[in-house]
């Protein structure tokens, strides 16, 4: 070992060069710790391996501050008359252990950078992927309606057979078969094109997801995992989707076996107006969801007409204030009554609906039949709901009066404004 030699970062070189006479000091031990961790710090360009670059490098930073005591400690034990140049070139270590740091951290830097930057692609990315999600659970939506007005005119058939089978004309329940045997096409065909949306949404969306999702970014932003577990519940839709297609099939099946057992004469009479009426029972109390639902926003809708106007009035509000709130009472109202109109749109012909299906049963579908207890009862409480909604509607009816009079006050007030 010379005076002029510069140590190295490597346990080669120190096997080499340290003195014969020089006790073990675990320099060497360090310098190859050292060197395996800096052997796996190397620079990426591959996003999904910059979490383990970075990890990698963190180790390497590590191994590199064990070599200062390791140093150290050599030093202490070399005699200073015996390896005297040992102890100067020793001491050259601490500016190459420096020199090197800075290397790695920058290295690291330039890693980090990238995975900041593979953290923001990959939630840009996955957004794009959950709108075309969103995209495609639109449109087997869209098909999934189709199967239910489907399944409704099915319902609607199944009654009008059972009326005419009941007025015992000649041929009765022939036509209805016609239409229902329609039904069960055009069933087949739209269930068929739903299975065909949703497997291709999974194929599609599953595959875009696996190339922009990465678990382990996951980790580094919360927003990344709140993507993921919103791609799922939005994907979920699919199976959910594919489950009320099944049953929406199921009742057009039914509807037409029915449909034809009655105008055939065939089968027990008894069970098969009793699926005529579970069949009511059960599209009455669909449409009464939505017709629920409907009067709800309705109802929210003329709370914030109520609360914007009540904003108008107050006094230490700004004329420009003033309009803007007027504008969203505007809105809301528009909109409460849109609502509202729809809904007792839907509502009527619920009623109506509901009426002509009981008026179309047979004489022996009544509720003192043993068979029919049960779904009479059923139909009872369908009875009440619609009662209910009935009774909701002339209520919200009132409200929406006296909002839009209120609404045409605070409009003239405007005007002075």
């Amino acid at each position: 070992m010379k005076d002029s030699d510069v140590p190295e970062l490597a346990y080669a070189w120190w096997k080499k060069n340290q003195p014969v006479t020089l006790p073990s000091t675990g320099l060497g031990e360090a310098l190859k710790a050292y060197e395996a961790a800096r052997a796996t710090a190397k620079p990426t360009k591959d996003v999904k391996a910059v979490d383990d670059c970075v990890a990698a490098y963190d180790t390497a930073l590590s191994a590199l501050a064990d070599l200062t005591p390791a140093v150290t400690k050599a030093q202490a034990k070399c005699n200073k008359v015996l390896h005297a140049t040992c102890l100067r070139v020793l001491g050259k270590y601490p500016g190459v252990i420096t020199k090197e740091r800075t290397a790695l951290e920058n290295e690291r830097k330039e890693v980090a950078a990238l995975l900041s930057g593979a953290v923001e692609t990959c939630k840009v990315e996955c957004a794009k992927v959950i709108s075309a999600i969103i995209d495609h659970v639109k449109r087997i939506e869209s098909k999934l309606n189709e199967l239910k007005d489907i399944e409704t005119e099915a319902g609607e058939t199944q009654e009008d057979a059972a009326k005419a089978v009941a007025s015992e004309e000649p041929n009765a329940g022939e036509l209805e078969v016609t239409i229902a045997e329609g039904h069960l096409r055009d069933g087949t065909r739209v269930l068929n094109e739903l299975r065909k949306l949703v497997d291709n949404a999974r194929k599609e969306t599953q595959k875009a997801w696996d190339e922009v999702y990465d678990r382990k970014l996951s980790k580094l932003d919360p927003q990344i995992g709140r993507l993921a577990d919103r791609a799922e519940q939005q994907s979920a839709s699919f199976d959910l989707a594919l489950e009320k297609g099944d049953d929406a099939f199921k009742t057009i099946q039914s509807a037409a076996k029915t449909v034809r057992e009655l105008a055939d004469g065939v089968g027990d009479r008894e069970a098969q107006f009793v699926s005529v009426c579970r069949n009511l029972d059960a599209r009455t109390g669909k449409a009464l969801e939505g017709i629920t639902s409907r009067f709800a926003e309705a109802g929210g809708q003329l709370d914030r007409v109520k609360f914007n106007i009540m904003n108008f009035s107050t006094e230490g509000h700004r004329d420009y204030a003033k309009k803007e709130v007027l504008e969203e009472a505007r809105i809301s109202l528009k909109r409460g009554l849109e609502l509202l109109a729809q809904g007792k749109k839907d509502l009527a012909q619920s009623r109506g609906g509901f009426v002509k299906g009981i008026s179309a049963l047979p004489e022996f579908a009544i509720p003192k039949n043993p068979k029919f207890k049960a779904v009479f009862a059923d139909l009872a409480k369908t009875q009440v709901v619609l009662s209910k909604r009935e009774q909701e509607s002339r209520r919200l009816a009132e409200s929406a009066q006296k909002e839009t009079e209120r609404f045409k006050e605070a409009m003239k007030l405007e005007g002075a404004l």
